[in-house]
């Protein structure tokens, strides 16, 4: 029995400290964004950190923007960021979920 649950311990760790390593997928929606706007906020996400952000994907439909963030960080310490000045200017959060930001366009 202690054998199996140290197996299972180390397995768990394992794939924990890859999936850290690794870092998840973050959503971010804004909602009111043209194409054109969307384009230059993706810019902007991918110039945050290039360490923490590994790849941007982005898609608009029917005036919703969804950016699909692989990062090496937490929607909430994203959101941290999203909050200063530059992006504030942008977007305005409305919620935010263990991997999903919703927002707005601003004056949109």
């Amino acid at each position: 029995g202690q054998e199996l649950v140290e197996r299972l311990y180390a397995s768990c760790m394992k794939q924990w400290a890859t999936r850290i390593s690794a870092g998840g997928e973050l959503t971010i929606e804004v909602e009111g964004m043209n194409v054109a706007d969307a384009l230059k906020f993706k810019k902007k996400l991918q110039e945050i950190n290039p360490d923490k952000i590994k790849n941007v994907n982005q898609s608009t439909t029917k005036g919703v923007a969804t950016f699909r963030v692989k990062a090496q960080m937490t929607a909430e310490e994203l959101a941290e960021i999203l909050i200063r000045d530059d992006f504030a200017a942008i977007i305005e959060i409305v919620d935010l979920k263990t991997n999903r930001i919703q927002a707005k366009r601003v004056g949109g």
